[in-house]
This record gives C-alpha cells, structure tokens and sequence, in this order.
C-alpha cells in the first residue's frame, strides 16, 4: 500500500503551486500534516455519480488516491425522503 504521508505531501506540493501568491505558513502545513483527511471520510462518492464508496482500514489504500486528489467528494447527501444520508 502506499503511503498516507507521499498522499498528503503531494496534495501539499499542488496547493503550494496554486497558493505561491500568498503561500501556506508552516503552522498550516504542519496541521494539515497531523490531520489527515482520510480519518474524517467513513464513506464517499465522487462528485457526478450516486455511487458511495465504503472506507474501511481494510480498504483504505484502494481509496488514498481519491482521498487525496484535488477534485470535490460528496461526504453526506440528501436522500430521496428529505433525511442526510
């Protein structure tokens, strides 16, 4: 499995990239570090489709990419008969 941390350096590097007019402080860097986001998603589905994905620690290294990217995911949605689901 690859590891959490080259995710979360490379999502990092990116926002480095798009931020350089105003860059991230190191106090931000290092919190984003020691909070990693894929301890906070449970499930998922990509933006556009009605597909959720369960993560588990089994199947987490299935998902880090995702996780990670630079693109939305829908955490919690609306159901048809009006509840979050």
């Amino acid at each position: 499995m690859e590891t959490i941390e080259k995710y979360q350096r490379q999502f990092l590097e990116q926002s480095r990239r798009s931020f350089y007019k105003t860059p991230i402080s190191q106090a931000t860097e290092r919190a984003y570090l020691a909070t990693p986001r894929h301890l906070f998603v449970r499930r998922y589905r990509e933006w556009g489709t009605t597909e959720w994905r369960q993560v588990t620690a089994e199947n987490l290294g299935q998902h880090l990419a995702t996780l990670y990217a630079d693109r939305p995911l829908v955490c919690i949605a609306q159901s048809a008969s009006g509840g979050c689901a």
